[in-house]
């Protein structure tokens, strides 16, 4: 990688010969991605102390110059300019004394407290989802119909002076490599401008070859339909991709942190991943061995090379949803988090796919607390006001189960309508409602809402049968307001057949 700076030459040699001891065997950095963010605090560093004046190295740093630029820094850059000074001093101890003190001391920030990320809202998921299917659709339509132009073409021989048709361009393109512009204007003897202006060279270049822009919409639909970590899937390759039948396939992927990992991936993801192969199959034809074995390639006519593998840094993300306008709940540009997708993934999953195991696991490097906090309570309003009715009902439930049956034989059933006249007129009911009453009490305690009418001693659920069996209009009524005598109707019944 090529830093790009010419601030403090000295000092940028020293902080990138720290980073290589952190880099793994060596230390604890193991994924592309965290290199490189060591990579990028260098810039801001050199550039900042070369501005104040200073062009020695590491070894010429005084305790007040580092002090000064780490209080202006934020608490990543701090750390990150920290461990690279303090791996280099200590393989050379070069260090003053002082710079070493406030090196391997105290940090004047500490990052704050993560907080999980929250899942997408439905509309703000519809949108980035959408937007993506519409490019990855639209640009492999692009590329068979480019294809099937380039069939029809024919061949141009080297050194050509006339202007080849749309047909003949993409034909050429197909059986070269995609060249910078005024290589392919050499080629085909023509200038650089001329090449741009009337052959169509970049839109033709665009339809064959994949952009950073495409990889970007098919990365981003890959991770929501499978849930997998970022860096693990920009570190696949075509090796970890095991079909196992025609519609099966297992992938293998390394999460940055802990050790490689596999998945069964879901059919829609399997669909994308075939047009993917199909899309790049092309570029991929052209790229050298160490990059044909890469899954996301792709072209970028600036780069100078065939293709490119390396992952795709977040200013390119935020540059692609402002040419394609994503907007937020809000109308402001979204936020596009590729970790933010995974969780919105996981929230979204169906639970009925988790075959009721011991513990539903979503990731098995973390603990159920974590996994509760991040994936499980994390959720839309409507989804929390869902899953809080379900437990009052469960509540509910269990309470109503807890009570104890009440057991009626016919001879108890025989006393209660018996008495239930008297039991109507202490109540101050007249005596057509407590006939109508006793016609009721008695077919609901002799059949049931649903089934064969109910013989010999048998137990029936109190709340059912007991004295809401009396919820009805008047009963319920003058029962609320007597609740004493209310519960002495039906047990004064049965200790009276009883005797």
């Amino acid at each position: 990688m090529a830093l790009g700076t010419s601030d403090c030459p000295e000092l940028a040699r020293d902080l990138l010969l720290g980073l290589v001891d952190l880099i793994y065997p060596h230390g604890t950095l193991r994924s592309w991605g965290s290199v490189e963010k060591f990579v990028i605090a260098v810039r801001p560093m050199t550039k900042a102390l070369g501005n104040a004046g200073f062009t020695g190295g590491a070894g010429q740093l005084t305790r007040s110059v580092l002090a000064e630029y780490w209080l202006g820094a934020d608490a990543q850059r701090e750390s990150e300019t920290r461990r690279m000074l303090e791996s280099r001093d200590a393989g050379t101890s070069g260090l003053r004394p002082e710079v070493r003190q406030i090196v391997t001391g105290r940090r004047h920030f500490h990052r704050p407290k993560s907080q999980p990320f929250t899942p997408y809202s439905e509309t703000e998921w519809d949108r980035l989802i959408r937007a993506c299917r519409t490019l990855a659709d639209s640009s492999l339509a692009s590329y068979r119909a480019a294809l099937a132009a380039a069939a029809e073409g024919a061949d141009l021989p080297l050194g050509c002076h006339w202007p080849p048709s749309p047909n003949d361009l993409r034909r050429f393109l197909s059986q070269h490599d995609p060249l910078a512009r005024d290589q392919v204007g050499r080629l085909l003897g023509q200038s650089s401008k001329t090449t741009r202006t009337r052959f169509g060279l970049p839109e033709a270049r665009a339809e064959l070859f994949p952009t950073p822009e495409v990889v970007i919409a098919y990365q981003l639909l890959f991770g929501a339909y499978t849930g997998i970590v970022p860096d693990g899937i920009d570190g696949l390759g075509l090796g970890d991709i095991d079909w196992a039948g025609d519609s099966t396939v297992l992938l293998d992927y390394v999460k940055g942190r802990t050790a490689k990992e596999s998945v069964n991936l879901p059919k829609r993801a399997i669909g994308l991943l075939e047009r993917w192969l199909e899309h790049s199959a092309l570029l991929r034809s052209f790229c050298p061995p160490s990059a044909r074995e890469r899954l996301w390639v792709r072209h970028r006519p600036s780069a100078g090379v065939v293709a490119e593998t390396m992952r795709i840094s977040d200013i390119s993300v935020r540059a692609w949803i402002r040419r394609y306008e994503l907007l937020d709940d809000n109308g402001q540009l979204m936020a596009i988090h590729r970790q933010r997708i995974r969780t919105t993934y996981h929230v979204r999953r169906d639970r009925r796919a988790w075959y009721g195991s011991s513990r539903a696991t979503i990731d098995p490097n973390h603990s159920p607390q974590v996994e509760g906090d991040r994936y499980l309570t994390v959720g839309t309003a409507a989804q929390r006001q869902a899953v809080e009715a379900i437990i009052e009902d469960a509540q509910a439930d269990l309470l109503r189960r807890a009570q104890p049956p009440v057991v009626l034989a016919d001879d108890d059933i025989t006393a209660v309508i018996r008495d239930l006249p008297q039991a109507s007129a202490r109540l101050g009911l007249d005596d057509d409602a407590g006939r109508w009453r006793a016609r009721r009490v008695h077919g609901r305690l002799r059949r049931p809402a649903h089934g064969p009418a109910r013989s010999g001693r048998q137990a029936v659920p109190g709340p059912a049968v007991g004295l809401p069996a009396l919820s009805a209009r008047g009963v319920l009524s003058a029962a609320r307001g007597e609740p004493a005598a209310t519960q002495g109707v039906l047990r004064a019944a049965v200790e009276t057949s009883a005797g």
